[in-house]
């Protein structure tokens, strides 16, 4: 199960990337703030599946995805049936550590 624990502040939300250790390495998420979709770049190829998953401050998934295992460096992530406000966006790369980000939908 994918989650976050929730209770976050702002200043916990805006400082999340940073203080994830073990960082899964070269990804990042555009553009954002985000309004229909968001680009997942992975910098590399992805050998192994890729759990994705949009959490709100609450801690409630709001959308999870798999990617398959394949040779894709970017996947785009629809957010336009996401209402405006401030999220978590974590990746998790099987059998790696999992990285989080601070994602803004605003319409």
């Amino acid at each position: 199960s994918l989650c976050v624990a929730a209770g976050m502040n702002f200043r916990q939300v805006h400082n999340i990337k940073h203080n994830v250790s073990e960082q899964v390495s070269d990804i990042s998420l555009y553009p954002n703030p985000a309004n229909e979709e968001v680009i997942l770049s992975f910098g590399h190829t992805i050998d192994t599946e890729c759990y994705l998953s949009i959490q709100d401050l609450l801690g409630k998934t709001i959308k999870q995805i798999v990617i398959p295992k394949s040779a894709k460096l970017y996947c785009k992530i629809e957010v336009n049936d996401i209402p405006s406000g401030v999220y978590i966006f974590m990746v998790e790369v099987k059998g790696k550590n999992k990285e989080l980000f601070k994602l803004v939908i605003a319409k």
